[in-house]
């Protein structure tokens, strides 16, 4: 199988190689987790709670080793990233506490000679996809829930983001046992084995044409979606005067790459030439570089310079783009 080459997206230069998970490789890790499955899932509630929280206090002690792998995939700020790192080890933190509370509806004596009794069960193997905007925090939300409640995961981070991945499954073996989480650095053909591979439940991240996919291959096992797609903002005659500064930096956080980024502005047309020429005053000022990252790879580019021709905008106003030393080669492009 040949091997990807994985660039730094702030300087566009090749960083390290990837090969894509195979047959093989998807069938070991699959085989790993299913092996590790009986000894995680039978431990106590408290046990894995004790366990996960191990595992949070490593991410936290090797912090600045998480922020510059998420850093050299994603092409955030060293600040965005320690953010994002932080609250992947909250969300673990979280869900360590949660599997100790008592959920469970009552269980007693209900009728004459009958006893009332609830157990929860994990569901098994479970397959998480994660994609490259959010890598480590994306995981953690699949994680969190899935490792508490007793299942084992194989992690297929996105092609171009498996650095964080990788580490946190090495951590996970040192702290919560060998195979309770695999890692699984592919591209999109690894995702398809995974899918259609012994697992008993799928956690996918990603566009909706990806999400169909999954489901097509996922038959009837368990498939839980989180897809592409994000919403308008709604903004009146009366709105604040830093609503269109908040508008601009939701758009262009993360090099808006993200769910969140409002794609679209609906205003009055009685407000319109105004509320247009304020988003684009608020746009005009920020800076590729030093106000937000590069895309995150070459698709990424190309997608953004078709979107851009292909508009049939009657205003345009761009940003500058102010990159550091060694950076000008990366996948930066105005706001």
């Amino acid at each position: 199988m040949s091997t990807h080459d994985l660039t730094d997206p702030r300087t566009g230069r090749v960083r390290t190689q990837l090969q894509p998970g195979g047959p093989a490789e998807v069938t070991a890790a699959v085989t790993a987790a299913r092996s590790a499955l009986r000894g995680w899932a039978g431990l106590t509630a408290k046990e894995r709670s004790h366990r996960l929280l191990s595992l949070v206090a490593l991410i936290e002690r090797q912090l600045e080793v998480y922020v510059q792998r998420e850093v050299a995939g994603t092409g955030k700020s060293d600040v965005d990233a320690r953010a994002e790192v932080l609250q992947s080890a909250d969300v673990l933190r979280f869900y360590a506490g949660a599997v100790r509370a008592d959920l469970t509806p009552a269980a007693g004596h209900r009728l004459p000679g009958r006893e009332s009794w609830v157990r929860w069960e994990p569901i098994g193997v479970v397959a998480a996809i994660v994609p490259w905007n959010y890598p480590l925090l994306m995981a953690a939300w699949r994680l969190g829930p899935a490792l508490a409640a007793g299942n084992t995961v194989v992690l297929k981070p996105a092609e171009t983001t498996p650095d964080t991945a990788v580490l946190l499954a090495e951590h996970a073996a040192e702290t919560l046992g060998p195979g309770v989480l695999v890692a699984l650095p592919g591209d999109r053909d690894t995702g398809r084995l995974l899918v259609g591979a012994d697992v008993d439940a799928v956690a996918f991240t990603g566009s909706q044409a990806g999400g169909l996919d999954v489901v097509a291959r996922a038959g009837l096992r368990r498939v839980s979606l989180e897809l592409g797609g994000n919403c308008a903002a709604v903004v009146l005659p009366d709105a604040p005067a830093y609503a269109y500064d908040a508008l601009v930096g939701a758009c262009t956080y993360n090099a808006g790459q993200s769910c969140a980024a409002p794609a679209r502005v609906i205003t009055l047309r009685s407000h319109l030439e105004e509320t247009v020429e304020r988003l684009a005053e608020a746009m005009g000022a920020r800076r590729a570089g030093p106000d937000f990252g590069p895309l995150n790879n070459p698709a990424q580019v190309a997608r953004f310079d078709a979107i851009v021709a292909e508009s049939g905008a009657g205003v345009r106003r761009s940003g500058e783009v102010a990159v550091g030393d060694g950076e000008a080669g990366g996948f930066w492009r105005p706001g």
